[in-house]
């Protein structure tokens, strides 16, 4: 995570998951180039994520800069056309056959939960982790992250009107 697309450890890691095709920038509807790319590998099981960084304009040009920020683990899934399961080790012993309860036990409490989209997020940590659950309960997806995720809480943040005195 936090790599560029051309560098080494990237060029390796593609390579070591069986393909010699890198990241490209896309075009929307409009014409305007994206500014994250979805590399999916579904016998592998994986989808890369590259984002540009946030200072950096669009265009064929930049495209050497997309930098590897989440990796997601993903079960079998036809919703995203992944048709294998990720086969390596998964963090934290988690198997795809687990549930919410014993994920919760193996990883810890998560700092953030959607019920609604049957995600738990564990941003309090780097890189930020995240699981998402099928309808039947069991492990869908597990992701890494090094950019923060939405917050899933309805509630407001309270401004800390101490921190200023504290830091």
């Amino acid at each position: 995570l936090g790599k560029a697309v051309g560098s080494p450890e990237v060029k390796d890691l593609l390579k070591k998951l069986g393909t010699d095709k890198a990241p490209k920038l896309t075009k929307d509807e409009e014409g305007e180039y994206e500014l994250e790319v979805y590399f999916t590998l579904p016998k592998n099981g994986l989808n890369l994520i590259f984002e540009l960084p946030d200072d950096e304009e669009p265009t064929k040009e930049s495209e050497k800069l997309l930098t590897l920020n989440c990796v997601q683990f993903y079960s079998v899934s036809p919703l995203n056309d992944i048709t294998h399961a990720f086969a390596g080790e998964l963090p934290f012993g988690i198997s795809f056959e687990d549930n919410q309860k014993e994920v919760h036990r193996k990883a810890g409490k998560p700092s953030d939960t959607d019920d609604e989209q049957r995600i738990d997020l564990w941003d309090e940590t780097e890189p930020m982790f995240s699981v998402a659950y099928k309808k039947d309960g069991k492990v869908d997806m597990i992701a890494y992250e090094i950019e923060m995720l939405e917050d899933f809480s309805d509630d407001e943040e309270e401004e800390d009107e101490n921190y200023d005195d504290r830091h």
